[in-house]
């Protein structure tokens, strides 16, 4: 399969990310420590369109920022989601333009992060230790409330950073304060006890006569799912923001237990979408939406990852499995229609749940619904739950 062509440089960087997770795969399903290659295709020269208002940029500059968000899984292990992307392997030279773009963390020694903020948070143990530094656990002074906080570099845009505080979302992972301190940005951020989404459906398989089986989830917790991931989209797609990256690993459970409280996270690929289309191609093969893998999307690729997580939530099963990315990409584009068959971990629900997942895996971009509108889904609006999440259903 051909690249995409711009008028632009290009540079193609895998960038690989370490992360704590439990395979859903049937074949392996023990907690463990891997590397996961997750393909970004920038545009050097240039954005996708003019400057965007305060509020956006505010909003952007955190996504990037937030590119570590701490999580507990529900054993009590201390893990980090994903660590912070490292530039390999780019094409002619542009790694180090591509750099400058990127904030990055550095090593500072627990002696003086706990002095720049002992004013109002004690100190605890590391949460999380990478290439590009700690994160640190830390509790505020006289409400014993727990955070992460994570030290950045590139301080340059504080005081929009403060004014983002209260841009908040139940289903997007929080930035309580960022604070300056000796030319570094100090982010205190939600921390979230649950683990992750993927951990959770890992979770979920029993051995039965020597086999593993796939404990399906009730209607109203698949229902709560979808919905939770559709209303943090909506939210970012009000903003012009674009995630593309939704998946599993990427939605951390605020408690652990069957009760599912989803919070969005890891905003490193996140973008403001300005123009008609952006044309960069960048996610997570068996996540990526068909026109992003031909370089010319809009935020509704977001809805089809959040398709793709409904059916792992449902079957336990990813929909592709792929190891090779243009093996995948070759099979997706084939793919026409694409075509979900009802088996037996969809007979578990209404028919309108297998229904609303095609909806959402619309090969056609033009034909798929926008996260708002899939939120209005009859089953969705039935089966998700809104008095116990404290949500409202859309008329």
């Amino acid at each position: 399969m051909s690249s995409c062509t711009s008028t632009r440089r290009t540079t193609i960087c895998p960038t690989t990310r370490l992360t704590h997770r439990r395979y859903s795969s049937h074949l392996q399903r023990t907690t463990v420590s891997t590397q996961e290659q997750t393909f970004y295709y920038e545009n050097i020269e240039g954005g996708h369109g003019g400057a965007a208002d305060n509020k956006q940029r505010a909003f952007m500059q955190v996504c990037i920022l937030m590119e570590d968000v701490v999580t507990q899984s529900a054993a009590g292990d201390d893990t980090m989601s994903r660590g912070v992307p490292v530039l390999s392997d780019c094409e002619e030279e542009d790694a180090d333009d591509l750099s400058t773009r990127l904030p990055s963390t550095v090593h500072t020694s627990t002696r003086s992060i706990q002095a720049s903020l002992e004013e109002g948070y004690d100190m605890k143990e590391v949460l999380g230790e990478g290439k590009f530094g700690k994160v640190h656990k830390v509790v505020r002074k006289g409400s014993k409330e727990r955070f992460a906080v994570k030290v950045m570099q590139r301080a340059d845009s504080l005081g929009e950073l403060k004014a983002l505080a209260d841009l908040e979302h139940p289903h997007i992972v929080r930035l309580h304060e960022a604070r300056e301190h000796e030319g570094h940005a100090y982010l205190v951020m939600e921390l979230c006890k649950g683990g992750t989404l993927i951990e959770w459906i890992g979770s979920r398989f029993e051995k039965h006569m020597g086999k593993e089986i796939y404990m399906h989830p009730s209607t109203k917790q698949v229902g709560r799912c979808l919905w939770q991931v559709l209303d943090a989209i909506q939210y970012l797609h009000s903003y012009n923001i674009v995630h593309r990256d939704v998946k599993p690993p990427n939605l951390l459970l605020a408690q652990g237990g069957s009760n599912l409280q989803l919070k969005l996270a890891d905003f490193n690929l996140a973008t403001e979408l300005q123009g008609e289309v952006l044309t960069a191609r960048c996610g997570t093969p068996g996540f990526m939406a068909p026109e992003v893998v031909e370089c010319h999307y809009t935020e509704l690729c977001d809805v089809w990852s959040a398709g793709v997580v409904f059916y792992q939530v449902v079957t336990g099963e990813r929909l592709w499995r792929q190891a090779d990315a243009e093996a995948h990409y070759e099979q997706l584009l084939a793919e026409t229609p694409l075509k979900l068959e009802s088996t037996a971990a969809w007979s578990n629900h209404a028919q309108g749940a297998l229904d609303l997942c095609q909806e959402l895996l619309r090969l056609e971009s033009q034909g798929r619904p926008t996260a708002s509108a899939a939120m209005g889904n009859p089953w969705l609006q039935k089966h998700a739950n809104f008095a116990e999440q404290g949500c409202c259903a859309i008329s």
